[in-house]
């Protein structure tokens, strides 16, 4: 029994972090493979066993290493789920407790053990009665009847492309662009700007991307998201959106060409996801949703594993996906057959800045980005329209300027420059002003045409 007890003890801060994956996946267990649970396991022990040795190497919390240990692992590991204060608060008061009463601690580790044993069984049992559920019940999201005949809809969002009016707060001339497009009958407005409330003083935590927010709004014909929603709700929005719903009740198929970043690398609404193959390392093992739920939830949450990649492996992999999805794009523009929607979330001129000199500054590297997207979309629209010249064409960007971490915001940078999104809409036939269409509202529009 003593041995079992010492076992326990010593097991305590690895329990925590099995159950934190468990119960994340037990309430997602209906809709994601059990595997996903894989790279957030390694993770979350390697985070306790890294405090577990920490605090027995150092003397003064040795004998209650575990305990400590157990708390710094629940806080580390569920850091955006609580109040970071009150996180700074228990780890302080676990160091002094180690510190000051270390040998009486030991009941204490041994009790989390064994609830967290029965807490971990019962979050396998929800897990596999949601499993069961799932298999019992699986949904066909082929569209029961495509309509011949209608418009393609190409709906294409280059991530962090600023408005006309924010590129030349910046020193930048989106001229030759917009005149291209502008000559193509694509509506082009100077100072578009973006439904979303973060502005660029906002100072409080922040759970979700701009980039999740606008689709979870765009998906949704919502114009505006209360800046308290949750990254789950935030998800929730994006995975099961009306959108979809509407264009498959109209008999549009739905193509997915995606970018690496999850929440849009497979809408499950999508009648076909299509994935780049050449990608690095860290991206095949930190791209599935559960990983990125669990990342999100932790103290390194924001933390892009990307920039741990070569700058080569980068420009390699990000240049040859934008190609593949230009590709793809034109694929199905050059078939015959309507009724198609394709949907394109493109990482241009968003980082890693692959059409830029390294040695360049940040911004500067930003910029050439966005100069190089000034010539990549008016020549994949032009493209689009000589093959598809009837198809409604919708570029526009999720969210206007950024180039900072770690939580994306931007003290340095104008209102203009934060909020200015770039909007090129070609809507044959359209009779209405387009001048005030709400930029998240463009596709409850379209869709009602």
């Amino acid at each position: 029994m003593g041995k079992l007890k010492s076992l326990l003890i010593l097991l305590a801060p690895f329990l925590v972090a099995i159950f934190t994956v468990t119960s994340l996946y037990a309430a997602n267990a209906a809709r994601l493979d059990v595997r996903q649970m894989l790279t957030p396991l390694v993770f979350a022990l390697f985070v306790a066993g890294l405090f577990y040795l920490l605090f027995w190497l150092f003397k003064w919390t040795a004998k209650a290493s575990s305990m400590v240990a157990i708390g710094f692992t629940v806080v580390f590991l569920i850091w955006n789920v609580i109040p970071w204060q009150i996180s700074i608060l228990i780890l302080i008061a676990i160091l002094i407790l180690g510190i000051k009463r270390g040998s009486y601690f030991k009941p204490f580790s041994l009790f989390v053990s064994l609830v967290m044993v029965m807490a971990i069984i019962v979050s396998g049992v929800q897990a596999g009665v949601s499993i069961q559920a799932k298999t019992g019940n699986s949904v066909n999201i082929e569209p029961t009847h495509v309509i011949e005949g209608q418009r393609n809809i190409y709906y294409i969002v280059p991530d962090r492309m600023p408005s006309p009016v924010a590129m030349r707060e910046s020193g930048l001339n989106p001229d030759k662009a917009i005149e291209q497009l502008r000559s193509m009958g694509f509506y082009v407005k100077e100072d578009q700007l973006s439904a979303d409330p973060y502005t660029v003083d906002y100072k409080d935590t922040i759970y979700t991307t701009r980039t999740m927010r606008f689709f979870a709004s765009s998906l949704n014909s919502v114009t505006d998201i209360p800046m308290s929603i949750s990254y789950q709700d935030c998800r929730t929005m994006i995975r099961d959106n009306s959108v979809f719903d509407t264009l498959h009740n109209k008999g549009y198929m739905i193509v997915n060409v995606a970018s690496w970043f999850n929440e849009t690398s497979h809408f499950p609404g999508a009648d076909l996801n299509l994935s780049y193959d050449d990608i690095g390392l860290l991206e095949r093992i930190f791209q599935d949703e559960l990983s990125v739920a669990f990342f999100e939830r932790t103290m390194i949450y924001g933390f892009n594993f990307r920039v741990l990649e070569s700058d080569s492996l980068q420009r390699r992999v990000e240049t040859g996906r934008l190609n593949w999805q230009a590709e793809n794009i034109l694929r199905v523009s050059e078939h015959e057959k309507a009724s198609t929607f394709v949907i394109a979330h493109m990482l241009m001129p968003h980082e890693p800045y692959v059409y830029a000199d390294s040695s360049q500054s940040i911004p500067e590297q930003y910029y050439a980005n966005i100069e190089y997207s000034l010539q990549f979309i008016p020549e994949l629209a032009t493209s689009i329209r000589k093959n598809d010249p009837s198809a409604i064409i919708i570029i526009q960007s999720d969210e206007g300027m950024a180039y900072r971490k770690p939580i994306e915001l931007n003290y340095d940078l104008s209102p203009t420059q934060w909020s200015g999104v770039f909007t090129a809409w070609y809507l044959p036939e359209y009779k209405g002003d387009k001048d005030i269409i709400k930029h998240n509202a463009i596709l409850e529009v379209v869709l009602k045409e």
